[in-house]
């Protein structure tokens, strides 16, 4: 008999992986496919993602063709990428996929650390799903205290796309780019929103010889426009959209940073650090999320408390270091994480799933 499939569900996963959940779901599932037997969904997103396409309704994911598919196929895991992370809906939905399977192991993957409100804190205990995967020890530690049972998993990156620049790399991509050829280019990645603090890299575009570089990602909000026009304005050079050839600018870059501070507006690993680092760039980052705990200490990673005060001087101690070693990420390949998440699935169904 053939082994029922693994059901990857995730929400408004579109065809290019322009953030982190995207590129998470995308990834996860390509690794996984080489291993298990799967189905991918996407509710509200694009079919091009190579996700079956299922229709947003008012809870969102169980809509009539979801339903049909789990009753029909039975599966023995549900693996929910929650795009609000640890939020009561997000709780909610994990049971009803439960229910409308059959029974099936539930696990969900919360990205992103959220405040719990005190009522989903209460209800947690009840309403959990069979396991709850976050991306620090200490979302673990208080997911636990809330009587749930978790584990921890990291979101992983492309080993072979991401490398160090090749001797004599850097100039010639430059030029590709049209970005200046001299001096040093301290690169940002990721979205023109105003809560992701971007103001905190106006002083880096005053210092001598340095040119400030972001790509901004397709996605946008209101106040996005005049974000992009204010970076213009203080010297620093936006590059629209997505790019898939974006493992480029970090391999002519020389320093890396970011200065997001609330976890509302980045995954609790920004991949665009991992990404940075994988490229061997050195890394300016604010204390954000799982952070700390994954790279304190870590040569070529410096951590600041204060962006807008402290990133102009600490950028210049990073452009006289080297980076962070490649083999730092050893285990972090996509493959590699996706072993892991059927490492703790086989635990999981071993415990009977039972909730």
């Amino acid at each position: 008999m053939a082994e029922p499939p693994v059901f990857i569900i995730a929400e408004a996963v579109g065809a290019t992986g322009d953030e982190g959940y995207r590129i998470f779901a995308l990834e996860l599932a390509r690794a996984l496919a080489g291993r298990r037997p799967i189905r991918a969904f996407t509710a509200g997103g694009d079919a091009r993602s190579g996700m079956q396409q299922i229709a947003r309704t008012p809870l969102v994911l169980l809509g009539p063709a979801l339903i049909a598919a789990l009753r029909r196929e039975r599966p023995t895991t549900i693996i929910y990428l929650a795009k609000s992370s640890l939020t009561l809906p997000a709780l909610l939905r994990t049971r009803l996929l439960k229910w409308a399977s059959g029974g099936a192991v539930t696990m969900m993957v919360a990205l992103q650390a959220r405040h719990s409100s005190w009522l989903t804190r209460f209800l947690a205990r009840f309403i959990c799903p069979d396991l709850l995967l976050v991306t620090s020890e200490s979302e673990r530690r208080q997911a636990i205290r809330l009587g749930m049972r978790a584990a921890c998993i990291h979101p992983g990156v492309d080993l072979v796309r991401f490398h160090p620049a090749l001797p004599g790399e850097k100039p010639a991509l430059r030029q590709k780019w049209g970005l200046p050829v001299d001096g040093h280019v301290v690169l940002h990645v990721g979205h023109l929103k105003v809560g992701r603090n971007l103001q905190a890299l106006y002083p880096l575009a005053t210092l001598p010889g340095v040119s400030v570089v972001v790509l901004a990602s397709s996605r946008r909000e209101r106040m996005s426009a005049a974000l992009r026009d204010d970076l213009i304005r203080h010297g620093i050079i936006v590059l629209d959209g997505y790019r898939p050839d974006v493992a480029e600018l970090y391999r002519l870059a020389d320093c890396y940073v970011f200065p997001v501070q609330s976890p509302d507006w980045a995954i609790s690993v920004p991949l665009s650090v991992i990404e940075a680092i994988a490229s061997g760039l050195p890394i300016v980052t604010s204390r954000f999320g799982a952070l700390p705990e994954l790279f304190i200490n870590v040569a070529g990673v410096q951590f600041i408390d204060r962006p807008e005060e402290e990133v102009a001087a600490a950028v210049i101690g990073a452009l006289n270091d080297p980076g962070p070693s490649h083999n730092l990420l050893d285990g972090w390949s996509w493959d590699e994480v996706a072993d892991q998440l059927l490492v703790v699935r086989e635990e999981a169904i071993q415990r009977g799933g039972a909730r």
